[in-house]
């Protein structure tokens, strides 16, 4: 359904439109609350990151507010903690290209970030060349 290039703007369209439908209510992401409950920005990623994410998942948030009045900042940092994050190896390179990428992104307008291409770009693209999948 996804895929993995020029897809974390995208995610932010696709996750709010799927959590929007699913879940209980106070977790949209229909995963199991608790910010980095299985590493991701809280257990492995130390503050930068969780800083980061957090600034970014408000902008996110904040963009798509009228659309998914419910979704909450929790709600999205869970859903990159759990469904993204936990995915990769987050060694200090990797760590650094996601808040480089997150940062970006909090700087932009919604307009930018609804758009399927941005000025954060490579710094999304950054994130696949340098951050290992997990792998089981």
């Amino acid at each position: 359904m996804l895929t993995p290039k020029k897809t974390i703007p995208k995610l932010a369209v696709a996750m709010l439109a799927l959590t929007g439908c699913g879940g209980d209510g106070n977790n949209g992401n229909g995963g199991s609350g608790g910010s980095g409950a299985s590493g991701g920005t809280g257990g492995n990623g130390g503050n930068g990151l969780s800083s980061s994410l957090q600034a970014f998942c408000m902008k996110i948030v904040d963009c798509y507010q009228e659309m998914f009045p419910d979704y909450t900042v929790q709600d999205c940092v869970n859903f990159y903690n759990n469904g993204y994050l936990a995915n990769y190896n987050l060694d200090a390179n990797c760590e650094g290209a996601l808040v480089s990428y997150f940062n970006c992104g909090t700087g932009l307008t919604c307009d930018e970030i609804m758009a399927n291409s941005n000025s954060c770009d490579d710094e999304f693209d950054a994130i696949f060349d340098i951050c290992e999948p997990v792998m089981p």
